[in-house]
């Protein structure tokens, strides 16, 4: 039998990049869900309402943090943002992803690289950056997000 209390994250901060749309409302909306804190990470604020709203109706704690993750500086600033905000961070949600779609044998050396720095790069920067705090904590857990496009 199902029992959503053993799912229970009550006093567990996450932050979900991309966290504001897409599959990212709906881990957002989980996380809410079973009591995390949650920092919306994303690059504008589009869908920060809506998910304002669902924490309201589910009682749940949630900050917005408009930030480019692929900037150098973006995991330092995502890190304090969540530390300045509620002390601790216990779950990182790298969800945040691009697609673009070229032929192979044509695609733009710019766009390849704008896939790389969103895809991989920023994922390995702020994960590496959130892990500090983390080990310092005595733990946390990363979670990585792929597409079934990457197949």
């Amino acid at each position: 039998m199902f029992n959503i209390n053993s799912f229970k994250l009550t006093d567990k901060v996450a932050i979900i990049t991309g966290g504001a749309s897409g599959l990212g409302e709906y881990y957002t909306r989980a996380m809410l869900t079973v009591g995390a804190k949650v920092m919306v990470v994303s690059h504008s604020e589009r869908g920060w309402d809506k998910i304002k709203a669902v924490a309201a109706e589910l009682g749940g704690q949630v900050a917005f943090f408009a930030q480019d993750v692929t900037a150098e500086d973006a995991p330092q600033k995502i890190v304090n943002a969540t530390l300045n905000q509620y002390g601790r961070i216990d779950i990182l949600v790298n969800n945040a992803g691009r697609q673009i779609r070229h032929p192979w044998d044509e695609f733009p050396k710019e766009d390849w690289q704008k896939v790389l720095d969103l895809n991989l790069n920023s994922v390995y920067y702020l994960s590496q950056e959130v892990a500090k705090v983390m080990k310092r904590q005595g733990g946390g857990k990363i979670i990585n997000i792929g597409s079934m496009q990457s197949y």
